[in-house]
């Protein structure tokens, strides 16, 4: 199954602890929840949705959450990229898969949460009202087509995320 390629980010806010900032990605994040609820509406409450994490030496992992009529059906989760003895590199496999009453079972602390779509929405958001530290951040990234991308908050010259938000995402909406 082809990936289609990951949406730049069209409107990106990194850095900006001021409050002039906070209330222009608050605006942002409103008129993306809009956008959102429309898209939600011409899917059927039916995409899903990758949280990918490639290293600077080209492993990483990846989870994908399936979404059905808004809610969680699936999390998938698949490593890359690290050698196996014999083999020169691997391709992405599923590690684990969750459905049902399984979902969120895994605690694996590399993979992103079993969440749906509006609550990632309410996570920004959360994020976006919150105080920042002195030496805090905060950035929020929309896809071009105006949906939620990323939302997090780190403390400077790192790239440590701290916030549940702290994703970077595919989605891939069905048609109706």
């Amino acid at each position: 199954q082809d990936k289609p390629p990951l949406p730049a980010p069209v409107e990106s806010s990194p850095g900006g602890g001021s409050a002039k900032q906070a209330v222009e990605d608050g605006t942002r994040l409103e008129k993306s929840l809009l956008t959102w609820a429309k898209a939600k509406v011409d899917c059927g409450g039916n995409y899903s949705y990758r949280v990918p994490f490639t290293s600077a030496f080209g492993f990483g992992h990846t989870t994908i959450v399936v979404v059905r009529a808004n809610k969680v059906v699936e999390r998938k989760f698949e490593r890359f990229g690290r050698p196996e003895p014999g083999r020169p590199g691997t391709e992405p496999k599923p590690e684990w898969v969750e459905t049902g009453k399984e979902i969120g079972n895994n605690r694996d602390p590399s993979s992103a949460p079993a969440k749906t779509l509006d609550e990632l929405y309410a996570d920004a958001r959360k994020v976006l009202e919150a105080k920042l530290a002195p030496r805090e951040v905060r950035s929020l990234a929309l896809d071009t087509r105006g949906l939620l991308q990323a939302c997090f908050r780190s403390e400077e010259h790192t790239s440590e995320l701290q916030s549940p938000c702290n994703f970077v995402c595919r989605l891939l909406l069905e048609k109706k």
